[in-house]
């Protein structure tokens, strides 16, 4: 097996800017990436920790995306983070900020809707 050659440079510099980025949020996130960046390992373990497995069935043209977006998200500064990127980095990322995504459109918790009856309806219709 060849080693990979990992330019320490670049990693640093990655790791700055995303650790700047996530500073301005002042939250948990930016202080654990904050520890993350200066070399602090359980940091690392606290992330690594969480990670649950679970199944699911994904229509193969999502998969197919996923892999295609690998070598791109190698050439990101996620790779500074994750070292070797995989399909499952992409797809977790993209569950992340599709979650994110989703949480926004959707109303606040106890907010929802009630569901209208038949009777609501035929009510409706006629007066």
């Amino acid at each position: 097996m060849k080693k990979k050659v990992v330019n320490l440079g670049k990693v640093r510099a990655s790791l700055d800017r995303i650790a700047s980025r996530t500073a301005k949020a002042g939250s948990e996130v930016s202080e654990r990436t904050e520890s993350f960046c200066a070399g602090d390992l359980p940091a690392l373990e606290a992330i690594v920790g969480r990670y649950q497995l679970t199944s699911m069935y994904i229509s193969g043209g999502l998969l197919k995306k996923a892999k295609e977006m690998v070598p791109r998200m190698r050439a990101s500064e996620f790779a500074a983070v994750l070292g070797e990127v995989t399909r499952s980095d992409v797809l977790r990322l993209a569950v992340a900020k599709g979650l994110a995504v989703l949480d926004d459109e959707l109303p606040a918790a106890g907010t929802a809707r009630k569901k209208k009856t038949a009777g609501a309806k035929r009510r409706k219709k006629r007066g």
